[in-house]
């Protein structure tokens, strides 16, 4: 149940200090250089802004910390083994949302069933039976669109392993190896470290295509393929820029 729903129920005398439950509609996140702050270190802040009125919460407050010398501080998710967002004892790290283009939709007429599930739905003796078709250019939506999104093409593994290796990040190389290496989270990360470095990377992939993206393609057509993504010094990144800070909004 919403905690709206729950707002006033037995306590006419504790109202909502929000009254519309949600902060704002964009999540920011930025970092200042140590010239432009009193302490003479960087400053770094995020702030997702998320609805309020979930239960249970999104983020929970975490510390991770082991003998083998892993110290990272922040906010993760339920079940997550790792600080999504926070610090180690070298660099501090957080994201927005980037709203990169990653998925394409084509006209596809070409079709095999990878796989069948079956779902058992309540009130009916025999389960649905649902089949998954793949097209030329990526799953089958409805009987004559395919979607190429590039979550497909990022093993689930490679994402645990760069989250593992964020942890322990000590430099903005480091930082940017491993928030690129998320699959298709579409994010704009934000880093700072205690050397008083600020930096930014795009962690979303960006698909090299020759084509209008926001147009329906032809499968057809050999020129919808995608060529792979580009390579990390082709992404967008800053480090240190002369103006002192770094900012990122997300609407």
């Amino acid at each position: 149940m919403p905690a709206s729903a729950l707002t006033h129920a037995g306590h006419p005398w504790s109202p909502p200090t929000v009254p519309d439950y949600r902060m704002t509609s964009a999540s920011n996140s930025w970092v200042l250089s140590p010239s432009r702050s009193a302490s003479k270190a960087a400053l770094h802040a995020s702030d997702p802004h998320l609805a309020i009125d979930q239960v249970p919460g999104l983020w929970y407050l975490a510390g991770l910390h082991s003998d083998e010398g892993l110290n990272a501080v922040g906010v993760t998710y339920g079940g997550a083994p790792f600080v999504v967002m926070g610090h180690n004892d070298a660099i501090a790290f957080s994201f927005t949302v980037a709203s990169v283009d990653i998925i394409d939709y084509y006209d596809d007429a070409a079709q095999e069933t990878i796989a069948r599930e079956e779902i058992r739905v309540k009130g009916e003796e025999r389960p649905r039976v649902v089949e998954i078709k793949r097209g030329a250019r990526g799953v089958m939506i409805d009987e004559k669109t395919s979607m190429h999104w590039a979550g497909f093409d990022f093993a689930p593994g490679a994402l645990i392993e760069a989250a593992y290796r964020l942890q322990r990040a000590q430099t903005f190389d480091d930082f940017r190896r491993a928030v690129t290496q998320f699959g298709a989270l579409d994010a704009n990360w934000v880093y700072s470290d205690r050397a008083g470095n600020i930096g930014y990377q795009l962690g979303a992939p960006i698909p090299i295509r020759d084509y209008d993206s926001y147009l329906r393609q032809k499968a057809s057509d050999a020129k919808s393929a995608w060529r792979g993504y580009r390579v990390l010094d082709e992404t967008p990144h800053a480090l240190n820029p002369p103006q002192g800070f770094l900012d990122e909004v997300a609407r």
